[in-house]
């Protein structure tokens, strides 16, 4: 039983969603049909770590467009989509209202395929149906590329450690002449993170935010106040530059800790 003194680190689902209350995520109940919304991601003010939400909703950012490849020497950075993702929503899943969506899978199991395979034996390597715990669609915002769905029914409590413990890490091949998206699979290194925000929860009372998190927090706190005198266009300068700021920050702090 945790004391009042212990201290716990909780992953916060957003962190721009302030009101939002830091939970623990447990297995539950996962619709069969999910709302159709949930296949359109909810507005993202940054580039968004997966969210998976007690109600089994997955959304988030599996690469930013500020990032570089930590796996390949030069300035690698993630690829846009030709075709609307069209290589990685191959299937269909039924939503509540009855609508069909377009879906991708998100992969538990089995790692990348090898760099040397081609497209079709790289969807052959993705082929297990059992290791998808994710039926997403996929697209593109100014922060990057996202993804938004849901979970599937029969994920355990044991995958759903595995799934927060791990991060989603996309596979691109060359296919008609550029570089498309043709699956995403958990794994424990990606090739280009997205940094996540942590609460610091002591006695069961939030006690910080920490890294970049701690600087979204306080622009939103800030921005509120001017809410009212700002267009769309200067409050998204506005959030951009004091999460540049934050990152530039963090950045040169894990310089100076090597």
């Amino acid at each position: 039983m945790m004391t009042a003194a212990a201290e716990t680190i909780w992953l916060e689902t957003d962190p721009f969603n302030a009101d939002e209350p830091l939970l623990p995520l447990v297995a539950a109940s996962y619709p069969l049909k999910p709302p159709k919304e949930w296949f359109t991601p909810p507005e993202m003010l940054r580039a968004t770590p997966l969210q998976v939400l007690p109600n089994g909703r997955v959304y988030g950012h599996i690469a930013p467009w500020t990032a570089r490849h930590t796996g390949l020497p030069g300035n690698v950075r993630p690829p846009r989509s030709r075709h609307n993702y069209a290589f990685f929503r191959t299937g269909q899943l039924e939503t509540a209202e009855g609508d069909m969506v377009p879906v991708g899978q998100i992969t538990l199991a089995g790692g990348h395929a090898p760099i040397t395979a081609d497209a079709d034996r790289a969807v052959a390597h993705y082929d297990d149906t059992r290791s998808a715990f994710a039926d997403v669609n996929a697209g593109e915002d100014r922060h990057g590329i996202w993804v938004a769905g849901a979970l599937r029914p029969d994920v355990t409590d044991s995958q759903l450690r595995a799934i927060r413990a791990a991060v989603p890490s996309g596979d691109w091949r060359p296919i008609n002449g550029g570089h498309e998206l043709i699956a995403i699979c958990q794994v424990n290194s990606p090739g280009f993170p997205v940094p996540r925000a942590e609460a610091l929860v002591a006695g069961g009372q939030l006690q910080a935010i920490v890294a970049a998190g701690a600087q979204d927090m306080f622009a939103v706190r800030m921005l509120d106040a001017f809410l009212p005198y700002l267009d769309d266009t200067a409050l998204t300068a506005a959030i951009d530059a004091r999460v540049d700021t934050a990152l530039r920050r963090e950045h040169l702090r894990a310089r100076m800790r090597r």
